[in-house]
């Protein structure tokens, strides 16, 4: 006989209380008292024994493998990411938005591209104070710009703008576009309200990709190849990854962290696809003709 099972004091008195209520019921009705102990195991506990647990009962404990190994930040970590929203503000100064309240039904898409110049040149601005992007060749970070800015441009309006979108926007490009194109830029601009909190998460996504020559749409046949210093480019979006992956998991866990990277990617890719219909547009109804500034020229690939 196993130790374990060996009854206690208590649950032999509990065996001969119920005998004795067997007994009674022969001769009178039960209380419910007596119903409840009728009712009631045999074994309410065993001495010393080791009872499965049930996983459903379990409280959650957060799984921690490899990517997990940093849940707290370093003193140089926090100060990095300090220091990128310092560097952001300089470049958030310049931004204007006054012309989109000056378009009329006769205003056109090739004129908002045209004057866009101003907050694609404070998103340079940012860049120039990021020191890994200016160590680069300036024909590399040319083609930085010309490969990723018309994904990127929406994270800095975002930011920018405090997650609102501007209300005239609905109208002006439900009619350049279609309705639909609205929607679903709308639709994914929405996906980082959930980030309203810590902007400088989309801050930092700003530096991850802009140091991409393969995940972007090219805008040419092989317009990557054209650059000088890929394995650098490959090398800075690896550290600045890292620093991202292990902000979100000091700010949301290991779990929220996954699915807040997913996310980041996902909606990128999503601008990609969007921004390519607007590129087929312009080229199909030749109203790029009108955008005059060369650096919208440049970084729409129209030059």
């Amino acid at each position: 006989m196993k130790k374990e099972w060996i009854r206690t004091d208590e649950e032999r008195e509990l065996r001969r209380l119920r005998n004795l209520t067997k007994q009674q019921r022969k001769h009178q009705p039960l209380s419910t008292e007596q119903i409840s102990l009728l009712q009631m195991p045999i074994v309410v506990r065993k001495k010393k024994r080791i009872v499965k647990p049930n996983p459903t009962s379990l409280p959650h404990i957060e799984r921690l493998d490899l990517f997990a190994i940093h849940r707290f930040l370093s003193e140089n970590e926090k100060n990095l990411i300090n220091n990128i929203q310092q560097a952001y503000t300089y470049g958030a100064e310049k931004v204007n938005f006054c012309h989109i309240s000056r378009y009329t039904s006769n205003s056109t898409l090739s004129q908002f591209i045209d004057n866009e110049s101003i907050n694609h040149q404070s998103l340079i601005y940012f860049y120039k104070h990021v020191n890994e992007f200016r160590e680069f060749d300036v024909d590399d970070q040319i083609l930085l710009v010309k490969s990723n800015f018309t994904s990127l441009i929406h994270f800095h309006h975002i930011i920018t703008q405090n997650f609102e979108e501007l209300p005239e926007m609905s109208e002006h490009m439900s009619r350049w576009l279609s309705p639909d194109f609205h929607v679903q830029m709308s639709r994914t601009r929405k996906r980082f309200d959930c980030f309203m909190k810590y902007p400088n998460i989309l801050q930092m996504v700003l530096i991850v990709f802009i140091f991409s020559f393969n995940l972007s749409l090219p805008r040419g046949c092989s317009q990557y190849m054209a650059f000088k210093n890929q394995r650098k480019i490959y090398e800075n979006q690896n550290f600045y990854v890292t620093i991202l992956w292990k902000y979100l998991i000091y700010l949301f866990g290991e779990q929220g962290a996954v699915k807040s990277m997913s996310l980041i990617v996902m909606q990128v890719l999503r601008y990609q696809t969007l921004m390519n219909i607007m590129d087929t547009h312009l080229q199909k109804d030749n109203s790029h003709q009108d955008i005059m500034n060369p650096l919208m020229q440049s970084i729409f690939g129209l030059t």
